[in-house]
């Protein structure tokens, strides 16, 4: 969505060739991921045998899941830091 307001506020300005050159940029990212994609879903892999997370890994899905479920169950303390924290660069700059 954000792409599509860039691209309109291009146009509104008249600058058609920005504009021109940013969608079809997007035209060729959507084209690449798609490929990526395709092959990560509908393509066959060399090794197939099962992947062995070590306690590392595990131990980094943990605490990843841990702060998930922290900032969603209990976000405003983080809201209130990013908005301080936004106040403070818009103070700076």
């Amino acid at each position: 969505m954000g792409k599509l307001f860039v691209f309109g506020a291009a146009i509104d300005q008249q600058l058609f060739v920005l504009a021109a050159i940013g969608i079809l940029n997007s035209v060729i990212s959507v084209w690449y991921y798609f490929g990526v994609t395709r092959l990560v879903f509908f393509g066959q892999g060399q090794d197939e045998s099962p992947i062995q997370a070590g306690w590392v890994m595990n131990a980094v899905v943990a605490v990843t899941l841990a702060m998930t479920l922290l900032i969603a169950l209990y976000g405003q303390p983080f809201i209130n830091f990013a908005n301080e924290s936004a106040q403070i660069l818009a103070a700076v700059y």
